[in-house]
């Protein structure tokens, strides 16, 4: 990776770029058109019937959080100050061929910088890879409908062909990215071994984000074929946009064609091991722990989902939360039902190192310090699965799932609608909820014993998969003894 360290300044995929623009005024939505539907698209011998209803089908549809089989969604959001349009490929880091993983990066970058160049001016524009899923999107000021569609339809392979160089700048950028996921991250290091060992014989059995050394051969003939190569696309837009949007985006390539949900890749083992593995960081100045488990298949993961919530609540009271974590990737629970995670981690940092004085004693060693870590995390689940959650404990993560999966009735006003720079997530979420079939409504349905249960089922001792990192020693360095 010596000779990629070279594009270190430009060493992250980033998926959000904000050019320094004066704030977009607020656009009021247009009050005489109908909301845009969201709805199953109606077969054509039966368009002429049903045609005048669509506007209170589309409205009826995403007001019960319900979600297109058929592209193009288009939302409209009351007070919007900006629109927002994204594509997503339902091909991502799962689907690529042996010896080209990390290839879906690739071709994202790719796509999205045939996008940029199209667009013309943009708010914001950025990508999303994921196990079996690659999302461009972009923001654009109200009116610039021209721009949206410009970008989407470059995005979706009708752009302009790039140079070698940006095809390998691309690669470069990826395959650093790959890197850290692979070695430097505490969080996406523990999350990879944990995928090797629940996921084997399974696709996603590799790290988070494509293997470094096979990403970094990727050559600019082989990446053009890839991106020649159809894939199922679905599209969406919301913010201030209106019926023409769904007309414009439903004339681009393969805008009216199916694109059928996914996330269906569930562990091959859902038996953990009792060796835990260990890795030496050579950054790390404390241990980091984790504690991996199988997650049920689509028909359980409301329950799961709920359950998932609680357990991250539960690890905040019980845990401080230091800081560094975040910056490893390593948050306390780690599972998302909106990207239909196969394997959820829980995780723990150790406690910071302290300085031993000359002559001073009593310090625990790093292998101390990581059976400590350990015991607490061990303690927390074990709590999870002892202790069934109280009716305030699923409200809360009920409201939390809510909030986090929740998108807006048609014309409906949010806080959010005011800041363009809430809509590149906003748009992901409406992508991914119909493309991992996430219906929030299910939550509500979730009783405390099926919640109780998926806790008690999901992170069983003998269902744990435990893998460490540990830094390397380092004279004059200790831990509190506890």
């Amino acid at each position: 990776m010596s000779t990629l360290r070279a594009f270190e300044d430009q060493r992250h995929l980033r998926r959000v770029v904000l050019p320094a623009r004066p704030r977009v005024a607020a656009a009021s939505p247009r009050q005489d058109t109908p909301p845009s539907p969201l709805q199953d698209r109606l077969p054509p011998r039966r368009a002429p019937s049903r045609l005048g209803a669509r506007g209170l089908l589309g409205a009826l549809a995403l007001s019960l959080g319900l979600q297109a089989q058929q592209d193009p969604a288009v939302v409209p959001v009351g007070g919007a100050a900006a629109a927002a349009v994204g594509v997503l490929f339902a091909r991502g880091f799962d689907d690529d061929p042996e010896g080209q993983s990390g290839l879906a990066a690739v071709v994202a970058a790719a796509r999205l910088e045939q996008g940029r160049r199209a667009g013309g001016e943009l708010l914001a524009s950025g990508l999303r890879v994921g196990g079996d899923y690659a999302i461009v999107f972009a923001v654009v000021a109200p009116g610039r409908l021209s721009e949206a569609v410009a970008f989407a339809r470059a995005a979706s392979g009708d752009g302009e062909a790039l140079e070698d160089d940006a095809l390998r700048l691309a690669i470069a950028r990826a395959a650093l990215a790959a890197d850290d996921a692979e070695f430097l991250f505490p969080g996406d290091v523990l999350m990879t071994r944990a995928r090797q060992r629940l996921g084997k014989g399974a696709p996603f059995a590799r790290p988070p984000a494509g293997t470094a050394r096979e990403c970094s051969a990727l050559t600019p003939a082989a990446l053009r074929v890839a991106l020649a190569s159809p894939a199922p696309a679905r599209f969406a837009a919301l913010g201030a946009v209106g019926p023409e949007w769904e007309q414009a985006l439903r004339g681009l390539p393969g805008g009216a064609a199916p694109c059928p949900a996914r996330g269906q890749a569930t562990c091959s083992a859902r038996w953990g091991q009792r060796a835990m593995t260990e890795d030496v960081s050579l950054r790390a100045d404390s241990p980091y722990l984790g504690a991996a488990f199988a997650a049920p298949g689509p028909p359980a993961r409301a329950a799961f989902a709920v359950a998932v919530e609680v357990a991250r609540a539960r690890a905040l009271r019980r845990f401080e939360l230091r800081g560094r974590e975040l910056f490893a990737r390593a948050p306390l629970v780690r599972w998302s039902w909106l990207e239909a995670d196969p394997i959820a981690m829980f995780y723990r940092r150790g406690e910071d190192p302290v300085q031993v004085l000359p002559g001073e004693r009593g310090r625990a060693p790093i292998a101390a310090e990581v059976q400590a870590t350990r015991g607490e995390l061990e303690a927390l689940l074990q709590d999870l699965r002892d202790r069934a959650p109280t009716e305030a404990e699923l409200a809360s993560a009920r409201a939390a799932l809510r909030r986090r999966l929740g998108l807006p009735t048609a014309g409906e006003a949010t806080p959010w609608a005011a800041e363009p720079a809430t809509y590149p997530g906003r748009v992901q979420l409406l992508l991914l909820r119909a493309h991992h079939d996430v219906d929030v409504r299910r939550v509500e349905r979730v009783t405390g014993p099926e919640v109780a249960d998926a806790l008690a089922e999901a992170l069983q001792p003998a269902r744990a998969s435990w893998h460490a990192i540990r830094p390397r020693a380092r004279d004059g360095l200790g831990y509190r003894r506890r």
